[in-house]
């Protein structure tokens, strides 16, 4: 008996060892699952932060900084690698315009919907330029280094609370696909922030980077 109990030790060490060592030495996965989801309440929230019920009738769902910025630009234009190591795609007919990009740039990203053509093109997003006011569509290709990473925390999937690890707390924007998308979000998952201004819509998008898809969100503030 003892003797088997060694060697299921002697097996399970090195699993776990490499757990321990591998995430902050490699990029967030698209598609790649994350923990458990763990729940929380709204009333907890607001226990834990009683001024969270004003957080909506204040200004503060405006005020999370989006801006982002380039660390490198492919000499093609067809790349783009973000600050925290998050790689894009960028489409052809955007190219152009990304190889006037360099380290440094600043970006924010948005869903690609403000244009007509934007609702018709296989690149999910547009990384729009605040200095020169302009765009280019992209894709991500390729998660942040993990070590980079904001992570959920808790997710209250019935009323649409999200808690990040960097603090914030966000408010699922009403709709029954963004409500169906979160049914699937786990804890400790890759989260970049992007904003949400198209045709019918003004505010924030979490863009879930281990179950690849986006939902719109108000930002309630830090807890």
């Amino acid at each position: 008996m003892k003797r088997v109990c060694l060697a299921l030790m002697m097996f399970a060490l090195p699993h776990v060892s490499n757990l321990q060592a591998a995430p902050t030495a490699r990029h967030v996965h698209l598609g790649e699952r994350g923990d458990p989801t763990q729940y929380f309440a709204p009333q907890e929230l607001i226990a834990k932060n009683p001024s969270a019920a004003a957080y909506q009738k204040s200004a503060a769902w405006d005020s999370y900084n989006t801006v982002r910025s380039a660390n490198s630009v492919g000499v093609n234009g067809l790349t783009l690698t973000m600050d925290d190591q998050t790689v894009w795609e960028i489409a052809p007919s955007s190219a152009y315009v990304a190889k006037s990009w360099g380290p440094g740039t600043r970006f924010i990203i948005y869903p690609n919907n403000w244009t007509i053509g934007g609702w018709f093109s296989k690149y999910e997003y547009a990384l729009y330029n605040p200095d020169t006011r302009n765009w280019v569509e992209a894709q991500l290709s390729e998660g942040p280094m993990v070590k980079y990473a904001v992570l959920t925390t808790n997710i209250d999937q019935n009323q649409g609370y999200i808690r990040l690890d960097n603090g914030s707390v966000w408010k699922l924007v009403r709709s029954s696909k963004a409500f169906a998308k979160i049914r699937d979000w786990k804890a400790r998952q890759a989260i970049l922030v992007g904003r949400n201004t198209g045709w019918f819509t003004n505010g924030f998008i979490l863009i879930n980077l281990n179950e690849n898809e986006y939902v719109p969100v108000d930002f309630l503030g830090y807890n």
